[in-house]
């Protein structure tokens, strides 16, 4: 399997496993699988953290990097194509961040990890928890 790891999903598994469930941890701890993160996850924590915005995550952008390394997850870069691709997204999930994360995994042929069950209506591939 090839997952990619929404962004709420990947800082727990990198922070507080207790909110990802056995069977997601499994598939992220599996070798067959090819875990990703995206650049899209790391802008995002950079963006809510930053000094103008509230609502910020428990680690910095650079954290988020170094421990997704350190887990030997695989950086998903921004294409232009992934930009193009949430054209095609229908609009009724308003975070521009988990639209464009959608739009990576179906552009790259990836499974969306998430807990977001609004975003995960958008896919019958996503895997919700």
């Amino acid at each position: 399997m090839r997952l990619l790891l929404d962004t709420h999903a990947l800082i727990w598994l990198l922070t507080d496993r207790r909110h990802v469930p056995p069977r997601v941890q499994h598939l992220v701890a599996d070798t067959r699988n090819q875990v990703y993160v995206s650049v899209v996850s790391v802008f995002e924590v950079a963006a809510r953290n930053s000094a103008a915005r509230r609502g910020g995550f428990n680690l910095s952008a650079d954290d988020l990097i170094a421990a997704s390394r350190e887990a030997d997850f695989q950086m998903l870069s921004l294409q232009s194509e992934h930009a193009a691709a949430v054209e095609t997204i229908a609009n009724f999930h308003g975070d521009p961040f988990d639209r464009l994360l959608l739009a990576q995994a179906r552009v790259e042929g990836l499974q969306l990890v998430t807990h977001d069950a609004d975003l995960a209506q958008y896919d019958s591939r996503t895997i919700q928890f």
